[in-house]
């Protein structure tokens, strides 16, 4: 048996012929991979899931609640927003009206709203984290997305969701 290895080759005219889109093809990859990169993501300049929510004091005071972060969440389905309570007394008072929940404001002014608030149930106590959870239909938000959270007449953002 013979054990060489058949000889294999390419004509001159394929190699032409193949190099011009192959070429272009890895050079229009390599021109969107340094597009997203100067971009800094989906998100735009900065945009990287988890950069920090800017302050707002008039919602810390008037609400008793500081918003830490969006997170898409349960395979894009839901949205976590997490707050930390600053007053307890003020941040109940905001989950008991459906006027002061915090509504989110995606792209296109898409809102996501809540009806009943599915929200940390225990007792809210000052410095501690609590959430509350969004219906996220189709999609309307995602993660690398900038949205704006109000709360009452306050409107805070743009928050880069997780």
């Amino acid at each position: 048996m013979n054990d060489a290895m058949p000889s294999f080759s390419i004509s001159p005219a394929v190699r032409r012929a193949w190099s011009v889109p192959l070429t272009g093809l890895l050079l229009g990859a390599l021109i969107l991979a340094a597009a997203i990169v100067h971009r800094g993501g989906p998100g735009g300049p900065g945009a990287a899931p988890g950069a920090p929510v800017p302050p707002h004091p008039a919602i810390e005071a008037a609400y008793g609640v500081r918003i830490d972060r969006l997170v898409v969440t349960a395979d894009g389905g839901m949205v976590d927003l997490r707050y930390t309570v600053v007053d307890p007394d003020r941040a109940q008072a905001m989950m008991n009206r459906l006027e002061t929940l915090p509504v989110i404001v995606g792209r296109g002014g898409v809102e996501l709203r809540l009806g009943e608030a599915m929200h940390h149930k225990g007792e809210l106590i000052a410095g501690r984290s609590a959430f509350i959870l969004y219906a996220n239909a189709g999609s309307a938000v995602r993660s690398g997305d900038r949205v704006w959270v109000r709360v009452g007449a306050q409107r805070l953002g743009p928050i880069v969701v997780w």
